[in-house]
């Protein structure tokens, strides 16, 4: 294991109730399980017209129920959900993952420990598709794959997608005691149609809640040129787009409100279904087909301006109207029916976020654990502007330069101390900033690249550099797309602003952090968080911290306080030291014996490389919160060892005695104390070192 800063005093590292946490996991997903297959009785009853379905469904149950388990990485999570799949007999169930690789894992654990019949969807792709190049760009331009290019394909009889969708369809029908019938595939269809059955069951495995938002922009003279007189309710269709042209300018008024939008759907949908018609021989080259999407696009618009008119709102939440641009926001359709039942598996997932997917009826619980690391904080942000990750390397002052060759000084320092590899994640603009400088003794990976990788599970240090943070508009965006099914208003849109927030340290103290942005309307706060805070937390735990006997190093390049004990928080300066100036002062007295002065006045002038005069010494013990805070960190410093705490006179004249501490198992306190602060007349003991 790579070897912690010298300066570091060591400290007992606090049982870690992993398995506590296992068996409480455990029992979530049991529960969850058991609920699922009482559902199933109580629906067969149903379906029976019986009584008896009243002794399985819970209140509330019979349109479906749902849940999400949150617990951290590394935990077990999928696959616990694994090993109880085998309990649903005769049922299709949907296991979702972020990418065919996780839903490739996820499909092998299937095959190797579960009683279930696995089948990997994938979509088409230069492996299992001649024309799959084809088929990306269709669909991209709303057309259905499948009856465009697909029915008449010359590589239909040898395609392997359309195998797999044969062998699919040629399935038997699933009898009570048949083992249930998995069908793997990534969150992409959430929103897709899939080649698999409809499911009695559905889990998904990690975040997933931003495949759903889309917005796009629309000018208003290209609504103009889908005004077609020969078309059925031309006139409806028109007199939207001549008010529109008003309401860019005046907002949504009352004439606009009483106008036919069902009328200029139908104009529009007509259209649609000519045009996909009449591009169907020959899509991709058909001069109508660009038209395709853009209608598609309108009509969306069109519904989400039926949703802002019937809320009588005045300004919309989900539509912006910007001169005679229209950017439009909204929320897909999730494919899965609402009285499906399931079970969402993830490390970070957000209730309430999820609630705006999955409906206000989704159920949570939240499984905590104790990491088993030794946490270094630094307070400086490393935004990926400073470090090069956003722009060229010339456009860099002096100050960010320095920073910048520092910050890969440490890291390649850092790699040559370990034997193993160590872990590093960072933005990927920073990692292709520094990359090509970075010691070969490395494992990168950037951030929104990170969910279920577990192939740095055995390294034992990992550096986590900068953080995502997207522009408050972007943040913004989103809040208003998981919003368009509502008749929720955001809060302050358009800026970011300053709120006290805390870092937490092992003596169970609170310091305040400063400089740290976060978004007054809490919605978008939460998707802030998801993308900035959640993705650090995922990137620490890829190390796998939770069932680790010794401690793994974490340093936290980053000043964004996180939902994560620390046992240090530093300055840069003080991490390249090896240890902030009141460690380094310890150890500097330690050297003659176990003791030290509490007062600034005697740091300025026992410890001079390190306070270069008093007002600076007073402005640090200022800073690290007085005298309350300084013993604090002294005690959780000191560890086991007992001290005393005693005042001191230098000489007759001193009318205020020193304060300091000395270890209780001197043979000779003011001897000991002398041998770090010079020659003392007078010693008096205060009684035990405690905090106050």
């Amino acid at each position: 294991m790579a070897r912690k800063p010298d300066s570091q005093l060591e400290l007992p590292i606090v049982k870690n109730e992993a398995n506590k946490a296992s068996i409480e996991l455990q029992n979530q997903i049991l529960s969850f399980f058991d609920n699922f297959l009482l559902y199933q009785k109580g629906l067969r009853a149903l379906r029976a017209k019986s009584f008896e379905a009243l002794s399985y469904l819970e209140l509330g149950t019979v349109g479906g129920f749902r849940k999400q388990i949150k617990a951290p990485a590394g935990l077990g999570k999928t696959t616990a959900v694994i090993d109880n799949l085998s309990r649903c007999k005769g049922n299709v169930i949907w296991f979702l993952t972020p990418n065919h690789k996780l839903a490739e894992e996820v499909y092998q654990l299937l095959q190797q420990r579960a009683n279930v019949e696995p089948h990997f969807i994938k979509g088409r792709s230069k492996d299992n598709c001649d024309l799959s190049d084809h088929a990306q760009k269709i669909g991209s331009q709303g057309l259905p794959v499948q009856s465009t290019l697909c029915e008449e394909c010359v590589f239909k009889e040898t395609c392997g997608y359309q195998e797999l969708k044969r062998q699919i369809e040629s399935l038997p029908e699933l009898k009570a005691d048949d083992p249930p019938r998995v069908f793997v595939m990534t969150h992409n269809y959430l929103v897709l149609p899939s080649i698999a059955p409809k499911p009695h069951l559905v889990i998904i495995d990690e975040s997933h809640w931003n495949m759903f938002c889309e917005s796009f922009t629309l000018n208003i003279s290209e609504l103009s040129a889908f005004a077609n007189k020969e078309k059925e309710h031309y006139s409806a269709y028109s007199d939207i787009v001549d008010l529109l042209n008003q309401v860019a300018k005046n907002g949504l008024d009352k004439t606009l409100k009483e106008l036919d939008l069902s009328a200029a759907k139908m104009h529009l949908e007509k259209q649609l279904r000519e045009l996909i018609s009449a591009v169907k021989n020959d899509p991709l080259n058909h001069s109508e087909t660009p038209k395709i999407r853009k209608i598609q696009l309108i009509i969306i618009f069109i519904k989400q301006l039926e949703h802002e008119i019937s809320l009588k709102r005045s300004n919309p939440e989900s539509i912006i109207f910007n001169l005679d641009t229209i950017k439009v926001h909204h929320l897909k359709a999730p494919v899965i029916k609402g009285n499906v039942p399931m079970l969402l598996i993830d490390a970070s997932a957000d209730l309430e976020i999820n609630r705006h997917i999955w409906g206000k009826g989704l159920k949570e619980a939240e499984i905590k654990v104790e990491r088993n690391a030794y946490v270094i904080q630094v307070s400086k942000s490393f935004s990926k502007y400073s470090l090069g990750g956003s722009k060229d390397l010339t456009a860099l002052n002096e100050d960010q330069e320095q920073t910048r060759e520092r910050v890969i000084s440490y890291i390649n320092n850092m790699a040559g101390s370990s034997q193993k590899p160590i872990f590093l994640a960072a933005p990927k603009g920073i990692l292709d900033s520094i990359g090509s400088e970075l010691s070969p003794n490395i494992e990168k990976v950037s951030f929104n690249n990170l969910r279920g990788q577990d192939k740095f599970k055995n390294l034992e240090v990992g550096i986590i550099l900068s953080r995502e943070q997207p522009q408050a508009s972007d943040i913004e965006s989103l809040a208003r797309c998981l919003r368009s099914r509502t008749a929720e208003r955001g809060l302050l849109y358009g800026r970011y602003t300053k709120t006290p927030s805390y870092y937490l340290m092992q003596d169970n103290s609170k310091l305040e952090a400063k400089d740290t942005w976060y978004h007054p309307d809490g919605l978008s706060n939460r998707i802030l968080r998801q993308i900035r805070e959640e993705e650090l937390e995922q990137a620490i735990d890829r190390l796998r911290l939770v069932h680790n006997t010794e401690a793994k190093l974490i340093i936290i390049l980053c000043n964004v306080p996180l939902n994560i004990t620390l046992n240090r928080l530093w300055s840069f300066k003080e991490l390249l030291e090896g240890g902030s100036r009141l460690e380094l002062a310890l150890k500097q007295a330690f050297k003659y014996d176990r003791a030290f002065p509490l007062g600034y006045t005697e740091w300025a002038i026992l410890f001079q490389e390190l306070f270069t005069s008093k007002d600076a010494a007073k402005s640090y013990y200022d800073n690290m919160g007085g005298l309350k805070r300084v013993k604090t960190q002294l005690i959780y410093l000191l560890g086991n060892d007992p001290f005393i705490e005693v005042k001191y006179w230098r000489n007759k004249g001193q009318r205020k005695p020193c304060i300091g501490i000395v270890c209780a198992r001197s043979p000779d306190i003011k001897q000991a104390l002398e041998s770090v602060v010079g020659p003392i007349i007078k010693v008096e003991l205060i009684g035990p070192f405690l905090i106050e």
